[in-house]
């Protein structure tokens, strides 16, 4: 973008270059404007433009945006602008929700089960969550037998497939239920304590300093 400036006023806000042009301080048409090179613009009084984005926390802060003002020291057109704190409840919902897109990452990432004195991958996706559930109920009533196989992943990420006993699926049942729940508990607690900030600057002060974690799985670091 580009705004064209007189006697240190900017005369057209910031826009992008227009394909015709009337100077409104000379009168002079140009109808193939935007075919100039950047310099005759230059030469002309257009100015570049300082449009990025302030630095801010879009989880706690917002942007006011003011008037364009032409700096004259820096030789560009910028904007005013202010960061404001979100209200408590909207930096509340934006912090929660990230907590929780990373508990479900943590749930659908697979959990590590020793199986045969083995470190396996019990895969947690939400399809192999409606396998396991239907495994372990066939185990309960006796349709699945001790010599039936089930599929793990590897630590490499390989696949391993074995024979399972019963006992063993009922077991990584509930070893999968006891790591959700424990997710689920531990996303209640940090919820309490972010409520419990009681205002959006003390909120973001406590998580960007890690005293309240929404990455306690640290699933940042995982792909």
């Amino acid at each position: 973008m580009l705004a064209f400036v007189h006697d240190d006023s900017i005369i057209v806000e910031p826009c992008s270059i227009p394909k015709s042009w009337k100077n409104p301080i000379t009168g002079t048409i140009y109808i193939n404007f935007s075919n100039l090179s950047l310099k005759e613009m230059y030469d002309m009084g257009w100015k570049n433009v300082d449009d990025s984005e302030p630095d801010h926390n879009p989880m706690f802060e917002s942007v006011e945006y003011g008037e364009w003002y032409y700096d004259k020291d820096n030789d560009i057109v910028k904007r005013d602008h202010t960061i404001n704190n979100l209200p408590f409840d909207v930096a509340l919902y934006n912090a929660y929700s990230v907590l929780m897109k990373n508990r479900v990452k943590y749930e659908t990432s697979g959990f590590i089960y020793n199986f045969n004195n083995m470190d396996l991958v019990v895969q947690t996706d939400a399809e192999s969550q409606a396998k396991l559930a239907s495994t372990r109920i066939a185990a309960e009533n006796g349709t699945r037998s001790d010599n039936d196989i089930w599929k793990f992943k590897q630590l490499n990420g390989t696949n391993f497939i074995t024979q399972v006993p019963n006992s063993t699926i009922i077991d990584i049942s509930n070893f999968v239920f006891r790591k959700i729940q424990d997710s689920y508990n531990l996303v209640g607690q940090l919820s309490s304590n972010m409520l419990a900030t009681g205002d959006t600057a003390t909120l973001k002060t406590q998580i960007e300093n890690g005293t309240i974690n929404l990455d306690p799985w640290n699933m940042e670091n995982k792909s």
